[in-house]
């Protein structure tokens, strides 16, 4: 059997900042598509999923730092997963009228995230047991690796990151602005009812009622 190497460890963690990304960016084409907006937990889930990849792209550019690397990552997973079940647990209450939002493969986004959750801390639990730093590896005088020596991989995964960051980041202010997330059936964004009504204060009804 051959033995996982720097390069093979590099390119999991590749995977893994992409799919981090990639899942921010399925709820959010959902989201679009389906016209349904996030709620304070969903939000937060979102957020989780990109702390994660914060970890993993903190593990691919700071070789030297790859620990806390996947510290960041192990505990975004960990609060993502305790999240997610709670929201679980909010919707099987006999009073809930089946979840919020549409499901998929017959179950709802948050469920399929507690799940998703749960293998990332298990793989961050093995990827940072195996992980054997490079000695071939030189880094710039603060530790980062040099962007030229990175992997075509590496950069399209950094780039789509960055990229999905900024939508799911502006996506929340459009939807909310400067006040708190909703808790769950938000209709309208923020920044189009202000639009829409410009000059008057923007109420949580107004932002609920279809």
């Amino acid at each position: 059997m051959n033995k996982i190497t720097y390069k093979h460890i590099s390119l999991f963690n590749t995977l893994a900042l992409f799919g981090s990304a990639l899942l921010v960016a399925m709820a959010f084409s959902m989201q679009i598509l389906l016209a349904e907006l996030p709620c304070a937990l969903c939000n937060l889930q979102r957020l989780e999923f990109l702390l994660f990849g914060s970890g993993m792209l903190m593990v691919l550019l700071y070789p030297q730092r790859y620990r806390a690397g996947y510290l960041i990552s192990g505990v975004s997973a960990i609060v993502g997963a305790c999240t997610a079940i709670t929201q679980v647990f909010i919707h099987i209450l006999p009073t809930d009228e089946g979840g919020v939002g549409s499901p998929l493969f017959g179950f709802h986004l948050y469920a399929w995230c507690f799940v998703i959750f749960i293998l990332a801390v298990v793989y961050v639990l093995i990827l940072q047991t195996i992980h054997q730093p490079s000695p071939e590896i030189t880094t710039e005088k603060n530790g980062l690796l040099p962007i030229k020596h990175q992997p075509r991989t590496l950069k399209t995964a950094v780039v789509f990151y960055i990229f999905i960051a900024v939508i799911a980041t502006s996506s929340a202010f459009i939807a909310n602005g400067f006040g708190p997330f909703l808790e769950g059936g938000q209709q309208n964004y923020w920044l189009l009812e202000v639009i829409k009504h410009p000059g008057m204060p923007i109420t949580k009804d107004m932002l609920m009622q279809k």
